[in-house]
């Protein structure tokens, strides 16, 4: 009998060591990502954190040109009202060095698997890929992806998130509006039911419109999305 009680202690002491183990792991699986639990990541580098649940800005560039771009978006309208909402990391170039395509002498386009294998070291819901590359070579976005010629006016982060935030189509033309499209380029001004600055011809396209005349979704030298596209982007 005495043995018997000795096994049962000890079946019951092992079960209690394993319901307390998976316990702690639970409770450690469920915890939310702080800015230690990233910086201890190693490459990944924080800049800006507002906590858990937040939009996540990744730059794989420079902390300099990190920094010059993020302040660019959080500091213009509608984003500067809602910064709080973002955070924002990068991974600098000693610790991976992004690759880009020349696109037929055109645009820049980093959206490769290198790209974006490297980018799961940091959270990220918009990537943002910074390279030297000369005036005359644009910048673009893809899906997720923003690819950013550091030689343009600041003023290019924004039209580039633009697209990829919101999903804004060019308000110049010729351009192609994309698939599921904010609606800033309307077939009839009456589609922006009043919440735009004006109404003015070509938008993507020649029969289409736009709702400000040079808002920056048309040129760079604006940082001005106007009324419609800053009710999109927010």
């Amino acid at each position: 009998m005495e043995l018997q009680a000795k096994s049962y202690l000890i079946i019951i002491t092992a079960l209690a060591i394993i319901i307390i183990l998976f316990t702690y792991l639970n409770i450690q699986q469920e915890k939310p990502i702080t800015r230690v639990d990233i910086e201890e990541l190693g490459t990944c580098r924080s800049l800006v954190y507002n906590g858990e649940d937040r939009i996540d800005l990744l730059f794989l560039a420079s902390e300099e040109d990190t920094k010059r771009f993020s302040d660019t978006i959080l500091n213009t309208p509608p984003y500067d009202e809602n910064k709080d909402y973002f955070n924002v990391f990068f991974i600098p170039p000693s610790d991976y060095t992004p690759t880009c395509e020349d696109y037929k002498g055109i645009a820049i386009l980093c959206s490769t698997k290198e790209n974006l294998e490297a980018a799961r070291r940091c959270p990220n819901d918009y990537i943002i890929i910074v390279k030297d590359y000369p005036t005359n070579i644009r910048s673009s976005a893809f899906s997720n992806v923003v690819s950013i010629n550091k030689n343009h006016e600041n003023s290019v982060i924004i039209h580039e998130f633009g697209h990829a935030f919101g999903n804004l189509a060019e308000e110049y033309v010729p351009a192609k509006i994309p698939r599921n499209s904010a609606g800033n380029c309307a077939a009839d001004c009456n589609e922006f039911e009043g919440r735009n600055d004006g109404c003015y011809k070509g938008c993507s396209l020649a029969e289409y419109s736009r709702s400000i005349e040079n808002g920056i979704m048309r040129t760079l030298r604006t940082d001005n999305y106007g009324i419609y596209n800053e009710m999109v982007v927010v």
